[in-house]
């Protein structure tokens, strides 16, 4: 058999090991269920990774899939969408501790606030170096 996708295949890999460690798990130190429920969501991971790494007809069908032009814009849209999502909740908390920093006077609620802005901050200068990048790029 001929490995076509390697990434897929070291995935698959992984997903063995892993398989392997939680039935050793489950077999020494008896039933426990978290580590039953990833064993049963892991092993068809595990399967899908293993069939697409040998097919070359899956690999085809996963590269136009990735190349279609609507899929890229709804991945674009919506790590844009997330991206401001997350740094509005960021915001938000650094507001709140600073409110909890005005009410108990607390340095370390101080400092989380310093640490969620620092976070902010850095959201907003990826978010502008990366707009100058495309928009010389294109």
């Amino acid at each position: 058999m001929k490995i076509y996708d390697k990434k897929k295949f070291i995935s698959s890999l992984f997903w063995m090991v892993l398989l392997i460690v939680i039935l050793i798990s489950l077999i020494t130190k008896g039933f426990n269920l978290k580590k039953a429920i990833l064993l049963v969501i892991s092993f068809p991971i595990y399967l899908s990774d293993l069939r697409k790494s040998f097919s070359k007809v899956a690999l085809a069908k996963e590269k136009i899939e990735e190349m279609d032009e609507r899929n890229q814009l709804v991945d674009q849209l919506s790590k844009a969408v997330s991206f401001t999502v997350i740094r509005f909740f960021v915001m938000g908390l650094q507001f709140l501790f600073l409110i909890l920093f005005g009410l108990y006077k607390n340095e370390t609620l101080l400092l989380i606030v310093v640490v969620l802005g620092l976070i902010v901050f850095v959201t907003f200068i990826s978010e502008l170096i990366s707009g100058i990048y495309y928009e010389r790029k294109l």
